[in-house]
């Protein structure tokens, strides 16, 4: 999952464009599956992703700190908690995993 964040931090901040961008989705509609299936395809998208969910879940707690540690912390842990129930919803899984 190192490489998945490293990948997301560095398209994030080259800002690089991905195809899923670009075509736009509403990250409230994505199952675990879903996100199973956009990391097997491009870790970068789901490395942006995981940023992105992080972001949410700090405004949802209001943290304001940054932690690499944290969010890879979340990756990992919405990693393992997708693969057990790809049929849950990806925010409410990072709600879960990530604001205990």
């Amino acid at each position: 999952m190192k490489k998945l964040i490293l990948s997301g931090a560095c398209a994030l901040a080259l800002g690089l464009s991905v195809h899923a961008s670009a075509e736009g989705f509403d990250v409230k509609d994505m199952s675990c599956g879903n996100f199973m299936e956009v990391a097997e395809e491009s870790e970068e998208v789901a490395g942006l992703l995981v940023f992105w969910l992080d972001g949410y879940l700090s405004g949802v707690t209001d943290d304001t700190r940054f932690d690499s540690e944290i969010i890879e912390s979340l990756a990992n842990d919405l990693g393992e908690a997708c693969a057990e129930n790809p049929d849950a919803s990806l925010i409410k899984t990072a709600k879960d995993v990530g604001t205990e």
